[in-house]
């Protein structure tokens, strides 16, 4: 659990990386009965994040709670996650290894925007959900909530990804969160970077 600060409490839209600063270091955990107690809940609109390995991770800003006020009976409902997997390719068709790959229902993620008052409110949080590719450039995400998802690659080493320029080869839309066959073919980079060095290996 946490609190948000009054900049953020006003936004329409938050994600995890945004709101998990906020988050207090201690962590509660449920019994057998699915049962837990918080009992540093500091006052405020509070954020309560919920983690359960193949479950969606549960976000939530909607719960007030006011200076020594016991709140009972808040009830969690979790979500089991989709897996999707992958392939991120390079300009030349060989698989790409340490290529950053993330699932988002944002149409124009990183794209910034303003905190307008028009900007669709929503209490839930977007999860943090993302991968790196392997030596064969495949990819594995899980926990993804069912339904349908942007599919993005962040960086790619030596190659174009959506973080650098918004390269539509870097994004894919409206992919099924179980697809087991997502595949990126990615446009070279002009001046040889993508966000990063190549993968670092253990010596």
């Amino acid at each position: 659990v946490g609190r948000l600060p009054a900049d953020r409490a006003g936004r329409g839209r938050l994600n995890a990386w945004e709101v998990d600063r906020y988050l207090e270091p201690d962590v509660y955990f449920t019994n057998e009965d699915g049962k837990f107690v918080a009992e540093t809940v500091p006052p405020g609109l509070a954020i309560v994040k919920v983690e359960k390995e193949g479950y969606v991770t549960f976000y939530k800003r909607n719960l007030t709670v006011r200076a020594d006020e016991t709140v009972d009976n808040y009830t969690v409902s979790m979500t089991q996650g989709d897996v999707m997997e992958g392939i991120v390719r390079g300009a030349d068709g060989s698989p790409l290894e340490g290529a950053m790959v993330a699932v988002t229902k944002n149409d124009n993620p990183g794209g910034g925007g303003d905190d307008t008052e028009e900007e669709e409110a929503s209490e839930d949080i977007e999860p943090r959900l993302s991968g790196r590719t392997d030596a064969e450039g495949k990819f594995k995400i899980e926990n993804i909530t069912p339904g349908v998802v942007n599919v993005v690659v962040w960086f790619a080493p030596g190659h174009q990804g959506w973080a650098r320029g918004q390269n539509e080869k870097a994004m894919r839309k409206g992919i099924a969160t179980d697809s087991t066959t997502v595949e990126f073919k990615l446009e070279a980079s002009v001046d040889g970077g993508g966000g990063f060095g190549a993968p670092r290996r253990n010596r």
